[in-house]
Parts: structure tokens; sequence; C-alpha cells
């Protein structure tokens, strides 16, 4: 009877093992969703919406033929949109039983619009013939488009595949019953060989001497379960053999089948932005991307290597004051390059913003420790422009927190009236502060206990003012620029970029004098002196951190400065 169960379990272990692997296989669903679109539109795009690739679940590989040159690129749907403008291009879904492919076309000009290299695009990939995008994450309402040169019609011949994650329950249940079959089987097979050689062996003991009667008191059935060591220790054997059966059978690891169809490691939380919040308009690979290639584009420039690739990804004062040290260095030797530019960040502040022009903020990350680190401002003012550096500030204070990346900050408008000082006031009252410091209506307003540039400026213009005995001097701090960007912090203030421009005027008393210079101001004004008077700039690219209105004083966290001018009065 024992040899029989044992073999009726060994058969109910094979057939559970083969029910459990046909699951898998011959009875399994498909294991991808494919569909094929099919165009012959004249239109030099076309645009698969986001709500065609979450279709079905999954991240979809994305294959575009044609003839000749083929590109596709992925991005915001709402940015691709704002990018074509009123160019003429195509959406492409699909619907139906068979899933064909649906066409809108929306009429528009052609205008040649190039599509390589935007900054929108979250990824981009170009070939001849044939391109793909492969694994394409969905989120944050990811579209693509598909083009040749702007100009040629967009190929049609797209397939779109998604990979299915088969539910695999049913499949793992029936191995696992396969493996405790197969474990009991040779279990109650290997007790049954043992009790036979036992009823075999000859006996051959003495008889024993008669006994008289003994008191035996009757044995009551019990069907409570063993205990004690001996039941622990069949389980501590019986448990880890089946599990190890169930693994050698399946040929999967322990931690993938453990009464489960998904593997047992939890997937971590993805920080969600506030639905009120527009979206974060830069994701971490666009960001890497930007950086690396401002960073080559300063390095080229500022080596000698090529002067005018600067202009790809540099505005505003970043760009005056590398192109007028690039001036002096072409006039004067020994002029040292400014600080290089590191494709490296610590802290990325993208804008949550959905129209333009958008601004976000990098921390530099650099090797050397006796390298100040360095704020990277940069702007995108049109869909079709790319992201270029305004302010290149070198850090003196450290930050205050600010949001993640993945959600970005709102941005702060020149004229905000929710910070202590709008922020187009700052240098009207910082500039007063430096040439009144003990007098100045803005003394409240700013903490410069801690401030080495203002301490700096302040003892610079004491001490020209003292050593000028025969002319007349006068310093003014103004505005270098309206475009003053900003972020908002968790602090309860903003991080607030700005260009200030320090003109100092110096005139001779009297007609028969002359006011000489030297250094950088004289090779910038081409001659030594004039005897009409000077005029010097320098140019001030600074951070600052303006509190919100519940209080506080505006602390300068970083500047960086230049010569960006000196001319003879007239």
């Amino acid at each position: 009877m024992r040899f029989l169960t044992a073999g009726l379990l060994f058969v109910a272990s094979i057939v559970l093992v083969i029910l459990g692997i046909g699951e898998r296989t011959i009875w399994s669903d498909p294991n991808q969703h494919v569909v094929e679109l099919k165009a012959d539109q004249s239109v030099p795009y076309y645009v698969i919406p986001s709500s065609a690739l979450t279709h079905f679940a999954g991240t979809p590989t994305i294959t575009v033929k044609g003839d000749g040159k083929v590109f596709a690129a992925s991005g915001r749907e709402s940015d691709i949109d704002a990018w074509l403008a009123n160019e003429s291009n195509a959406l492409l879904t699909f619907g139906g039983a068979k899933n064909a492919t649906v066409i809108e076309e929306r009429t528009g000009i052609v205008s040649g619009l190039k599509p390589v290299g935007s900054d929108l695009w979250r990824t981009e990939t170009s070939g001849a013939g044939r391109v793909r995008l492969i694994n394409l994450d969905t989120a944050e309402e990811n579209a693509v488009l598909v083009a040749r040169d702007g100009v040629k019609s967009a190929p049609g011949d797209i397939r779109i595949v998604w990979q299915i994650n088969a539910d695999q329950t049913v499949s793992n249940y029936l191995l696992i019953a396969g493996g405790v079959c197969l474990v009991l089987a040779l279990i109650s097979n290997f007790y049954s060989i043992i009790r036979l050689r036992r009823e075999r062996r000859p006996r051959r003991k003495l008889p024993k001497a008669p006994q008289g009667p003994k008191y035996r008191p009757k044995r009551k059935n019990s069907y409570a379960p063993p205990r004690g060591r001996r039941s622990a220790r069949n389980l501590f054997v019986a448990l880890p053999s089946a599990i190890l059966t169930v693994a050698l059978l399946s040929g999967c690891s322990f931690n993938t089948y453990l009464f489960s169809g998904q593997s047992t490691e939890t997937p971590s939380a993805t920080p969600t932005a506030d639905n009120a919040q527009p979206p974060v308009t830069l994701l971490g690979g666009q960001i890497k991307r930007i950086l690396g290639e401002t960073a080559y584009a300063a390095k080229m420039a500022d080596t000698g290597v090529d002067r005018h690739i600067i202009n790809e990804r540099f505005a505003g004062p970043a760009l005056e004051i590398r192109t007028v040290h690039y001036y002096l260095q072409s006039r004067k030797k020994g002029i040292a390059n400014l600080t290089p530019i590191s494709a490296s960040a610590k802290i990325l502040l993208p804008a949550a913003e959905k129209s333009w022009p958008r601004t976000f903020m990098a921390v530099t990350k650099t090797g050397n420790s006796s390298v100040a680190p360095q704020m990277l401002v940069f702007q995108q003012e049109t869909p079709r422009s790319n992201y270029k550096v305004w302010y290149t500030i070198e850090l003196h204070e450290k930050t205050p927190a600010v949001a993640s990346a993945t959600i970005g900050a709102i941005q702060t408008a020149p004229d905000s009236g929710f910070l202590v000082k709008k922020p187009n006031e700052i240098v009207d009252g910082y500039g007063d502060l430096i040439n009144n410091p003990l007098s100045s209506l803005a003394i409240n307003d700013f903490d410069v206990s801690a401030d080495d540039f203002y301490q700096g400026i302040v003892k610079s213009q004491a001490t020209n003012v003292a050593s000028l005995k025969a002319g007349k001097i006068v310093f003014n701090h103004v505005l270098g620029s309206p475009n003053i960007l900003g972020l908002n912090t968790m602090s309860n203030g903003a991080l607030v970029a700005l260009y200030m421009k320090d003109v100092t005027v110096t005139k001779p008393k009297k007609s028969t004098q002359a006011i000489v210079v030297g250094g950088l101001e004289k090779v910038l004004l081409g001659k030594a002196g004039s005897t009409t008077g000077i005029s010097t700039t320098y140019g001030d690219m600074m951070l600052f951190f303006v509190p919100n209105t519940n209080g506080g004083r505006i602390r300068l966290l970083g500047y960086s400065f230049g010569l960006v001018q000196v001319k003879a009065l007239k």
C-alpha cells in the first residue's frame, strides 16, 4: 500500500509539472502586442501621441523605416506641438479590432524646420533607412515625432511593439504542487523500503520466563498533532527539500517563486508633483545632455580652438563677460582663462512650467575642492531655441533647500510681489547700500554681515576716492539686464540671478589734466588715458536668496564679475 501511495504521488508530481510547464509555453498568451502604422501623407512630420503609446501597458519599442534619412524623437506631447506650431503635420493613431491606422492631418506651412538637436527631445535618433526607439518611457505625456529633414515627406512605415509580462501565478502553483508531491513520493518510498527491510530480519530472541499479569491502563486514542523536537526536525527537513525541488524543476531562483507570480523585489516609490503645479520642463537625460554640450562649448572657446562655438550655448551677461575676456586675451599675453564649466552637477532645479521662456539652474560639481562650485542659470526663450547660459556664478555660500529635480520649481517673475523686495528693485537697493553704507534706506533689507563682495567693493570705492586728488569720481550701480531669472525654493523664498553693472566715472578737475589707466583697462580703452575723463564698467553676475513676505533679509549667495567696457568721455 505504501509503494502504491508513493507511485501515485510520483505520477501526480509528473502531471502537475507538465501542466505547469505547459502553462508557460503551449497554453500561454502572446508575449507582445504589435501595431503596424501605415501612412503616406505628404507632410514633413508625423506625431504619435501619448494616448497611442499608452494604449497597451508597458514600454513600447518603435521602429521607423523609410528610404533615405529617417529621424525619430520623443518628448512631451505639448512640447512637440509647441515646437511644430503652424508646421504641416499629421497625427497617427490606431483603432478598431485590427488596430487600423487612423490619420488626422493638420495643415500648415512647410518652412524646412530641422528637427535634429532640440532640447525638447528626451531621446532622439537618426539614420539611413531604419531607426528604433527602444523601451520608450511613456510617462510624462511622452509622444514621438517622426520626420526626415523637415522638407521631405516623413516616413510612414512604423511598427510599435509592447512586451507583455504574463501572469505566471497558476504555473507557479502547479510547479510548487508537483514538487511537493515528488518530495512526498520520495519520502513515502524511502520509508516503505526501511519498513520492508525491518520486517524481513531474522528473529532470534530467547523465550522469557513466565510472568504474572500486569495492570495496564487503557490507552486512549489521541488525535493531537505531534510536538517536540522530532516534529520540528521533520518539518525542518521537509520544507527545504520541497523548496529545493521546486527550484530545480522550474529552473528559477528561490526569490522568484514564493507563492507569487511576481518578483519579491519591491519597486521604489516615485515622487509625484502636486496636481496644481505644472509639469517639470526637463528630465535628467535632457539636463545631462545640455550640461555636456555647454561644458564642451566653453572648453573649445576658452582654449581658443573655436571662439564662435560659445554662441551656441551662452547668451546675455555670461556671453558678454566671456567675449570681452577673449578680446583681452587676444590683445595681451598672460591673461588666464576663466573658470571652466563642469558637465557634472550636484543640484538640479528645472522649472515647472508649460509656457516660455523657461529656466533651469544647476550647481556644478568639481573634482578640485579648492575650486568653488558654480551656479549655472539657463533659459530657453522659445520652443525652437535651445537652452543657453545667462549666468555663471561662483557660489560663496550654501544654497537653501530646493525641490527635487523630478518636481521642479515655480519661476519667479521679475516684478513678483510675494517676496520682501521685487527682484527688479534689488540692484537699486543693493547699489544704494554700497554707496551709502550707513545712511541707505535699504540697510535693513540686506544681510551683509558675511557678504565679502559688498565689503570688498565698499572698501575699494573708499580707497579710490581717497587716492584721487586731482579729479572727481562717481560710482553708479545699475541693472545690467532686464532678464532677471528666479526659481522658488523650499525655504520660503526664491533664488534670483541678476546682472549688476558697476559704472565708475572719473573726470579731471582741470582741462590741463588727464585721467590715466593701466592694466586691462588700458588694453580695452586702446590708449593710456583721456583728458575728458573715463567711464569704466564691470559686470557682476549675482545670485541672491530673497525671502518671501513673511520676513527676513536678502542674502548674496554668489557672484562672478569681469571688466566689460572702458571708454573715454566726450
